[in-house]
C-alpha cells in the first residue's frame, strides 16, 4: 500500500513538472510571436503635393513602430534625379541619436541613405527620422520611395519588424509668370510659445501661421538660438512640439517662404528654467586609480537620473548615469582606470520628460595612476605583477628547454666522438696486429726486433684498457 502511494506521488510530481515545462515552452514560443506580430512602417510626410520648378520643399522620413519598441532603422530613399534634387538633409528633431552611418545623398544616383539607432529602451510610437530638402528641377510626376529598408525591434535579437513602406508622389509644374515676378511677401504673423504652464517644460509648443495671396506658402524655416536651421511644411505646424531644449533663453526666429521665394520673418523669446541641480557631497580630492574604487555621492530630488561628467583639460573623458532613490540620495562607484592628472567632476539631473538641470559646481580631483600607461593602454601594478610572474616563468621555461636541447645535442656529439675514437683505435690495433703477426712469421728476429714487438703489443693492450675505461666513464656521466 505504501509503495502504491509513493508511486502516485511520483506520478503527480512528474505531471506537475511536465505542466511547468509545457507552460515555459508556450511562453517562450509566444515571445517571438509578439514581436513578429508587430507591423512597423516607414512613410513620408507629406506624401503628395504640387510644387513649381525652382521651389524647394521639405519631406520628412517617418517611422511607425506599431506599439513595439525599436532601436534602429535603415533604408535608401530613391527619387527621380531628372525631376528632383536634394539640397540638404537635416537630423533635427530625429528620434535617433546614434548614427553608424551618417545620412548622405547623391543627386547623380538619385538616392538618400541612412542608418540610425537609439539606446535602450528604444522608441515606441510615430515620429521623425530625418528631413530631406528637395528642389524641383523639371515638370513631371516625382515618385519618392524606400529601398533596402529595415526597422529593428529592441528585443535583443534585432528582429526586422518592417511590414509596410509607403511612397510619395509630387507633381512639379511650370512657374506662372505672374507668380515669378510677384515681389509681395507672405502676410505678417506672430510666433507664440506655450510651455503649458510649466517653465521647466523642455518641449513647449510653438504656434505660427500665415498665408501668401499670390503663390502660396512653400515652407517655414526655424532657428532656435545658435542651433541649426530646420524646415517645415504647412502640415507640420500649429502647434509644433519642439524637440528637447536645455535650460536657458533662446530667440526663436521663424521665416515663412512662399513659392516665389519671398519671405516674412517673425520671432519670439523662449525661456526654459532649470529643474533642481543635484549636489555632490562626497568625492575624493585625491584618487589612486588601480588601488581604490572611484566613489562619489550626493543628493537630489527623488527618482531623477543623475548625469555625471568627468573632464580633463576641458575635454570630456567619461560620463555616467545613476538614479536617485526615493529619499533623494544617489551614489556611484567604478574601478575604471584614468591617467594621472587633474580632473573636474560635475553633475546634472534629468527627469522622465527629458528636462535637464543646469550644471552643478565643478570639483577638482587629482588622479594618481598606480600602474603604467602605454598610449591608451593602462595596467595597474597589481595586474602587472602576475603578468611579470607569468613572463618570468615562461622565459625560464624557454631557457631550460634550450639548455636541455643543447645538452642532448652535446650528449649525442660526445657519444659519437667516443664511438669514433673507439673505431679508430680498433682500426689502428688491427693494423698493428697484422704487422706483429708479420714479424712473428719471419724467422730469426734479433733481440731488438723482439723487444720492439713486445713493447708494441704491451702499448696496444694498455691503450685499449684506457680507452675502454674513458668511454665507459663518459657514458656514466651522460646518463
Amino acid at each position: 500500500m505504501i509503495n502504491l502511494l509513493n508511486n502516485i506521488k511520483i506520478k503527480l510530481k512528474d505531471t506537475k513538472l511536465l505542466v511547468v515545462i509545457g507552460l515555459i515552452l508556450v511562453f517562450i514560443s509566444i515571445l517571438p510571436a509578439v514581436v513578429q506580430a508587430a507591423e512597423a512602417s516607414l512613410f513620408f510626410s507629406p506624401s503628395d503635393g504640387i510644387y513649381h520648378i525652382g521651389s524647394t520643399f521639405l519631406v520628412k522620413v517617418k517611422v511607425n513602430s506599431d506599439g513595439t519598441p525599436i532601436n534602429a532603422a535603415q533604408s535608401k530613399v530613391l527619387f527621380p534625379q531628372e525631376i528632383l534634387e536634394v539640397k540638404s538633409i537635416s537630423k533635427a528633431g530625429s528620434i535617433f541619436t546614434l548614427w553608424p552611418e551618417e545620412p548622405v545623398f547623391s543627386n547623380s544616383e538619385g538616392e538618400v541613405s541612412f542608418k540610425g539607432g537609439i539606446p535602450a529602451p528604444g522608441f515606441t510610437g510615430t515620429d521623425n527620422i530625418l528631413t530631406i530638402n528637395f528642389q524641383a528641377k523639371k515638370t513631371g510626376q516625382a515618385k519618392v520611395s524606400f529601398s533596402e529598408a529595415k526597422v529593428l525591434a529592441a528585443d535583443g535579437r534585432g528582429t526586422n519588424i518592417l511590414k509596410l513602406t509607403q511612397e510619395a508622389i509630387f507633381s512639379i509644374t511650370e512657374i506662372y509668370p505672374e507668380v515669378s515676378r510677384a515681389p509681395v511677401p507672405p502676410h505678417p504673423f506672430d510666433v507664440i510659445v506655450d510651455n503649458e504652464g510649466d517653465p521647466t517644460n523642455p518641449r513647449p509648443f510653438l504656434y505660427f501661421e500665415t498665408k501668401d495671396d499670390l503663390s502660396g506658402i512653400s515652407h517655414y524655416e526655424i532657428k532656435i538660438g545658435q542651433g541649426d536651421i530646420f524646415s517645415l511644411v504647412m502640415v507640420e505646424t500649429n502647434p509644433l512640439r519642439l524637440f528637447h531644449q536645455a535650460p536657458g533663453s533662446y530667440e526663436i526666429l521663424v521665416k515663412a517662404i512662399d513659392q516665389a521665394g519671398n519671405f516674412e520673418e517673425s520671432s519670439a523669446l523662449l525661456n526654459i528654467e532649470s529643474i533642481p541641480i543635484p549636489e555632490i557631497s562626497v568625492y575624493p580630492r585625491i584618487h589612486t586609480a588601480g588601488e581604490e574604487e572611484f566613489y562619489i555621492a550626493g543628493t537630489a530630488p527623488a527618482d531623477l537620473t543623475i548625469m555625471i561628467f568627468f573632464k580633463r583639460d576641458q575635454e570630456l573623458v567619461k560620463t555616467w548615469e545613476v538614479k536617485s532613490d526615493k529619499n533623494g540620495d544617489w551614489s556611484f562607484y567604478t574601478s575604471d582606470l584614468f591617467e594621472s592628472g587633474n580632473y573636474l567632476i560635475s553633475t546634472r539631473s534629468k527627469d522622465q520628460r527629458g528636462a535637464i538641470s543646469d550644471s552643478s559646481p565643478e570639483y577638482q580631483i587629482e588622479v594618481i595612476l598606480a600602474g603604467i600607461s602605454i598610449g591608451p593602454l593602462m595596467v595597474t601594478y597589481r595586474a602587472l605583477f602576475p603578468i611579470l610572474i607569468i613572463l618570468i616563468v615562461l622565459i625560464t621555461g624557454i631557457v631550460i628547454c634550450l639548455i636541455l636541447f643543447k645538452v642532448r645535442k652535446i650528449k649525442k656529439e660526445i657519444q659519437e666522438a667516443a664511438e669514433s675514437l673507439k673505431n679508430t683505435f680498433n682500426e689502428v690495433k688491427r693494423k698493428a696486429i697484422e704487422k706483429i703477426e708479420y714479424l712473428d712469421s719471419k724467422p730469426g728476429l734479433n733481440p731488438d726486433e723482439e723487444k720492439l714487438r713486445d713493447e708494441l703489443v704491451n702499448i696496444l693492450e694498455k691503450s685499449e684498457e684506457v680507452i675502454a675505461k674513458e668511454i665507459e666513464d663518459i657514458r656514466e656521466e651522460l646518463k
